[in-house]
């Protein structure tokens, strides 16, 4: 409608510039030519001086002209020679003078009534709109030069109302376009507006609901069809994308769940006969050995723990992957941390001789708070890496307080070492899980290659990153920064060596505490039972829970060490049997778990099943002893 507002009136208005143009310039030539006729018809009068029959065809001629004001002759002596006025004539009929005729004979009489007296002006047009006159002068010739001028003053009413007419007929044009457009554009709506409207609403709907499965059904042959059309392919094309996005995301998920369960597996198979294994290195290393023996329970031992850390550090790429992996708050003695990953090394360093130094600035705090396992972790995966590949020279930990804003406390931690270090076309790859520097260095130093991608991924999953400076026989730096929060006293937790002490003097009681296994591996139940027996406790063992059950209904019992994982009954099933089918005491009877399995929720998953304490394989036979004793006193 408002397209054809301005259409309507812009073509009016042309026309009417157009109108109004041809209308002044005919008005103009149609005086000129009234001039040109009186100059003719009096060329004689004018030759013979006869002023009267000059006015009298003057004021014949004007009479039937009411636009024509004014009316002059000029002789070709320029002198007035006849003159016409019509306000001389409209007063003289205003005031019923009789002898009209002889008055407009008589020029002196009308040019006492005239409002102006014409000047002398040879061929001369004026036109004004503003002044709303017409003045024109028009000469007459012959062969002896000008004979006569005549003047015509004429108002512009007929102009003035031929604007009138035009702004009439703009309103009436404009108005009958409006009405006439706005009496098309309800039948019009419903074929073309409608179903835009009704595709803009679909369009919002599909938007909200997600549902790409709604289609406009409206089968029409025109450019809104091909729109529909279009639009409803389109929304085919979504919804098939999404099916193939929602199966790649169930196949992910199930491939991701396979993983979990493929590492819950792999823990419990391969972790379950490391306890043995290491458990049994603890008893044998506490008999009588000679030193070939203790040399090769030693070896026994390293190589029990290294395939440890193997399984912890595929364990924790998985976490971090499946970004399961969460950081703590909790205090950390920053000294004490450094301190004790320098102290656990010792042994490997006095060896090669080499000099580890502790660097911490001055204005580096006592505690922060953060995540002490994880930063350790870091901090042991560069130490270990430097004093491995460090054959002399020092090894220099570093902390040095980067920023302090807001309760947040910045430092930058850097262990450099002398040592081999690294091709500098290497270093880019250095991070990369399962990557060392070369192949050589995997067959003399050993090693997975995880250690530096997890130390890069907890330094980057605690905002930090990870940097790597190295030299070639001149050694390697390797810095990070990470922010923790500021450490306010109030924060600070009683150290647990109270606890530990406390522990460690409990004597073992008498015998009559009984306890019962429930392990499917024999190994472990080996191990378990030499060490309760060993602490002073009667023991028993059922290789699962169905078994333990029978067990519970036959002799009585004061702790239960429950295995989770085994054949026929699992211990979350016999735990939940024991809480909800027996009756007291034996519902209430401590249960602690003994799990292979070092996935995130294990705790809460033993805790749910109503379990009372929880301990992971491979265990310290002392903190199982800890446990024992306090599930038992």
């Amino acid at each position: 409608m408002f397209v054809s507002l301005i259409a309507s009136s812009f073509s009016t208005i042309l026309f009417c510039a157009y109108d109004f143009d041809q209308y002044k310039q005919k008005y103009i030539d149609d005086t000129k030519q009234l001039a040109k006729i009186i100059g003719d018809n009096n060329d004689a009068s004018v030759e013979l001086q006869q002023y009267i029959p000059a006015q009298r065809n003057l004021s014949e001629l004007l009479a039937d002209n009411t636009q024509i004001t004014t009316g002059a002759i000029f002789d070709k002596e320029q002198r007035l020679f006849a003159f016409y006025s019509l306000k001389a004539i409209s007063l003289a009929k205003k005031d019923s003078i009789l002898n009209l005729k002889n008055l407009t004979l008589d020029k002196d009489w009308q040019l006492s009534h005239a409002n102006t007296i014409p000047s002398y002006s040879q061929n001369d047009t004026n036109f004004s709109l503003i002044e709303n006159i017409l003045q024109i002068y028009v000469s007459t010739f012959d062969e002896n030069g000008r004979i006569n001028t005549v003047y015509l003053e004429a108002d512009l009413n007929t102009i003035w109302d031929r604007l009138t007419t035009y702004l009439i007929m703009f309103t009436i044009i404009v108005s009958s376009v409006l009405l006439f457009v706005a009496m098309l554009s309800v039948p019009l709506q419903s074929s073309i507006s409608k179903p835009i409207l009704d595709l803009e609403k679909t369009a919002h709907i599909i938007s909200k609901k997600k549902d790409y499965s709604i289609r406009i059904n409206d089968k029409r042959e025109d450019e809104i069809g091909l729109l529909i059309d279009a639009f409803n392919e389109m929304l085919s094309k979504i919804e098939l994308q999404n099916e193939s996005l929602i199966h790649a995301k169930e196949v992910a998920e199930s491939s991701a769940k396979a993983k979990q369960d493929f590492l819950a597996n792999m823990s419990h198979e391969i972790r379950t006969p490391i306890n043995g294994v290491m458990g049994m290195a603890e008893l044998l290393n506490d008999t009588l050995l000679n030193d070939e023996q203790y040399h090769l329970l030693k070896v026994l031992r390293g190589s029990a723990d290294h395939l440890l850390v193997v399984i912890n550090d595929i364990l924790d790429i998985s976490k971090i992957e499946s970004g399961k992996l969460e950081f703590e708050k909790k205090e950390i003695q920053v000294y004490d941390t450094l301190s004790s990953i320098i102290e656990t090394h010792k042994v490997e360093t006095d060896k090669k001789g080499l000099n580890t130094i502790l660097d911490i600035a001055k204005d580096v705090p006592k505690y922060v708070i953060g995540d002490p396992v994880r930063l350790k972790q870091i901090l042991i995966n560069l130490y270990s890496n430097a004093v491995k590949f460090t054959f002399n020279g020092s090894i220099i930990i570093a902390v040095v307080k980067v920023e302090n804003n807001q309760n947040k406390l910045t430092l930058r931690f850097s262990v450099k070492d002398s040592g081999i270090g690294i091709e500098k076309e290497k270093l880019g790859s250095i991070f990369d899980s399962f990557t060392q520097a070369s192949n050589e260095t995997t067959r003399k130093f050993g090693g997975t290659g995880l250690g530096l991608s997890i130390s890069k991924q907890l330094v980057e999953l605690q905002g930090g990153k990870l940097h790597l400076e190295s030299t070639p026989n001149l050694g390697s730096t390797f810095y990070f920064e990470i922010t923790f929060d500021e450490f306010i006293e109030k924060n600070l937790t009683p150290p647990q060596i109270t606890k530990a002490k406390k522990t460690s003097t409990i004597k073992p009681t008498s015998i009559t505490k009984s306890i019962l296994l429930v392990e499917d591996n024999e190994v472990n139940q080996m191990l378990v039972l030499r060490l309760l027996k060993k602490w002073g406790y009667k023991s028993d063992v059922a290789d699962n829970g169905l078994i333990a059950l029978k067990k519970l209904k036959e002799h009585k019992y004061d702790l239960i060490l429950m295995d989770v994982h085994m054949p026929e009954m699992d211990g979350y099933t016999a735990t939940k049997k024991i809480r909800t089918e027996f009756e007291e005491p034996l519902k209430s009877i401590p249960i602690i778990a003994m799990t292979a399995s070092a996935l995130k929720g294990e705790f809460e998953r033993c805790k749910e099943a109503g379990m009372n304490d929880y301990i992971s394989k491979p265990f310290k036979k002392d903190n199982l002893e800890e446990k024992v004793r306090s599930h038992t006193n």
